[in-house]
């Protein structure tokens, strides 16, 4: 979750930037970390804060949310850490306000699950 604004004295805004750096994996059953480098997710959901001052970052349409498959960041920045607001619209994710959301990830899902079946 990102906003544009920050709580201290800024002379512009903040340049809005998100981790996606491929990690090692976690296997709580056998205490180690598993094999292989990536990112593990099937999908990202990324949160903007849009108000103009902290006291409406409960007002949840003050928010934009934007749901990307995962396998699209690995096709199109397979090896990218970061990746700027500007250059994730780009790659054309689902923006959505918070009442959105849920239907939002559902369909992504859906479309993750029927690439998956078909290339079985």
């Amino acid at each position: 979750m990102l906003g544009v604004l920050q709580t201290w004295q800024q002379s512009k805004p903040s340049t809005i930037t998100f981790g996606i750096a491929p990690h090692r994996s976690w296997n709580a059953e056998t205490g180690e970390f598993r094999e292989g480098i990536k990112r593990w997710a099937d999908l990202y959901v990324f949160c903007v804060f849009r108000g103009i001052s902290s006291e409406e970052c409960l007002n949840l349409s003050k928010w934009d949310f934007y749901v990307i498959a995962t396998r699209i960041l690995d096709r199109k920045i397979p090896n990218q850490n970061t990746i700027r607001l500007s250059s994730l619209e780009r790659l054309s994710p689902c923006k959505c306000s918070f009442g959105e959301l849920k239907m939002v990830i559902m369909e992504v899902q859906k479309e993750i699950k029927g690439r998956t079946d078909s290339s079985s």
